[in-house]
């Protein structure tokens, strides 16, 4: 008997450091799950003759990781290319763009420090940052989305950083700073020199994207900074929701060739401030970007050696496009108004409004049409948005319609001589 107590002493002594730390790092609870599938159906677009189309713009998918100090991000990302939260990589079929899935995420870290408040860890690898918050509905918060996150799954940022996280009695602070092969920028679409989509109007243009160097080395010796940072201050029954990103990148690939590469220096300032009102039952806030484009740059030294030097082009095409929106998005929660509804459903509306000012775009001209070249062009635009949500799924019905005081967008015979554009499409998203 005595044998037998000593023995069970003995293993209960051995399952103390099993229980302290947790399961084996292949345990399932280690691991969590992550997805997004968005469908878009269009009802109306001017640029189109046929309608009632129907996209797959958003198919993602990936892990999280984490063991004691220690965790991972794996995510992969497909869909169409024009839309701005999408990947662009592709192989021609008979059908046109066949799209295949990339990697969004893929890095490590590990913490470095962690006590109760914060939280200091160190990660590598490829990223995808999440910064300024957009206050509208799907149009502005996807569509036409020129802040950070929303860039293409193809130009994600490769590098380190050191992000920090702290919880406090007041709420919750974020910060981030990084070291980067790559970090590209947003524009809107538009004009000759922009992308004009089979699918719609309304896109982005990525900007300073040669070096995303997933699985390869860099094409340049070009590196980028940047640094963000965020809080959620709670505030009576809501809270306070801060973001803030400064990017720089001198000698930004744009394209590159087997003699040649041509780039750009690259800034980017976004920030926004808004107030979410018991969990989403009431979101409102205001947002800002300022997008720096210097002088299309060509190399002059040797792509062989990694020796590269630039001399700016004759045409003096760089421009700083700012962005400014507001918009506010809520629930029938506020309101009581889900008798009628399944509990935990709800109906959902948005509205936003967005002015761009200051990009450069160009058009040919054409019949009724005077060309210009590398011209400042102001647009405004307005999203509303009405839907339905039940817990991950939300389905939204979403209007959305820009004007520009120059033919920047292309009408149902392709031609650019449209000074608006809209479109009315529905949207099914599950996230996880």
């Amino acid at each position: 008997m005595k044998s037998f107590l000593k023995t069970i002493s003995l293993v209960s002594l051995l399952s103390v450091p099993v229980l302290a730390f947790g399961q084996s790092p292949t345990d399932m609870s280690n691991f969590s799950f992550r997805l997004k599938l968005q469908t878009r159906y269009d009802f109306y677009d001017t640029f189109r003759k046929n309608q009632m189309d129907i996209f797959t713009t958003t198919a993602r998918t990936g892990l999280n990781y984490k063991y004691k100090n220690v965790y991972g991000v794996i995510e992969f990302q497909g869909g169409s290319a024009t839309d701005a939260s999408s990947a662009t990589a592709s192989a021609s079929t008979s059908n046109g763009q066949q799209e295949l899935f990339i990697v969004r995420r893929a890095n490590v870290g590990l913490e470095l420090v962690k006590s109760d408040p914060a939280t200091l860890a160190f990660i590598i690898g490829r990223d995808h940052n999440v910064s300024s918050i957009v206050y509208a509905p799907d149009g502005f918060s996807n569509l036409v989305a020129t802040n950070i996150d929303n860039i293409s799954a193809a130009n994600s940022q490769d590098g380190i950083a050191l992000k920090y996280k702290g919880n406090f009695d007041f709420g919750g602070v974020d910060a981030q700073v990084g070291y980067y092969n790559n970090f590209p920028v947003a524009v809107l679409a538009g004009g000759s020199t922009g992308t004009t989509s089979q699918t719609s109007p309304f896109g982005t243009n990525s900007k300073g994207v040669g070096d995303a160097t997933y699985n390869s080395q860099s094409k340049s010796g070009s590196r980028a900074i940047a640094a963000q940072v965020g809080a959620n201050v709670k505030a009576a029954d809501g809270v306070v929701e801060v973001r803030a990103l400064y990017s720089s990148q001198p000698n930004a690939v744009l394209t590159s060739g087997a003699s040649t590469y041509t780039s750009t220096d690259t800034s980017n300032i976004e920030a926004s401030v808004g107030y979410n009102f018991k969990s989403n039952e009431l979101k409102g806030g205001v947002w800002f970007q300022q997008v720096s484009i210097g002088k299309t740059q060509s190399s002059t030294g040797s792509i062989v050696t990694n020796d590269i030097t630039y001399a700016n082009g004759a045409t003096d095409d760089s421009y700083t496009a700012t962005t400014i929106g507001l918009g506010v998005t809520g629930n029938s929660n506020l309101f009581g108004l889900n008798s009628l509804l399944v509990s935990g459903d709800y109906l959902t509306y948005g509205l936003g409004y967005l002015m761009v000012s200051g990009q450069n775009f160009s058009n040919g001209g054409g019949s009724g049409v005077t060309a210009f070249s590398n011209q400042s062009v102001d647009v405004n635009m307005i999203n509303i948005a009405a839907g339905y949500t039940q817990g991950v799924y939300s389905l939204e019905l979403d209007y959305i319609m820009s004007n520009a005081d120059k033919e920047i967008y292309a009408g149902t015979d392709g031609a650019l001589n449209q000074k608006t554009a809209s479109l009315f499409y529905l949207v099914g998203t599950i996230a996880l």
